[in-house]
């Protein structure tokens, strides 16, 4: 249940960036909290993290992307991307952590 409702907040966020709801700064804070999804063993909260880092590199200049958000990005990738899609990260991606790995622990 818990990782449900992680992929709808972001999706969620990712719909309010969108919407241009979002200042720069507000966007470089959540972008922050959502890297770590990018290892995390659900597919779909990993699938929501990468749309709403895709989205959010729209909104940003392409100097803030490349200088200051891909560094950032390039730890969780295999391989270089040329754009920060959705689609060119899930591709890249490192593989996801396992759940014991990241604390988890399986009900009886």
């Amino acid at each position: 249940m818990e990782e449900s409702v992680v992929a709808r907040v972001l999706a969620a966020l990712t719909s309010l960036c969108e919407l241009g709801l979002f200042q720069k700064m507000k966007i470089w804070e959540l972008m922050s909290a959502t890297l770590g999804f990018l290892y995390h063993p659900n597919a779909w909260i990993r699938q929501g993290a990468t749309a709403f880092i895709a989205e959010a590199a729209k909104r940003l200049p392409q100097s803030d992307v490349w200088c200051i958000l891909y560094p950032s990005l390039r730890f969780y990738l295999r391989s270089d991307i040329r754009d920060v899609t959705s689609t060119s990260l899930l591709t890249a991606l490192k593989p996801p952590v396992g759940p014991m790995n990241m604390g988890y622990r399986f009900p009886r």
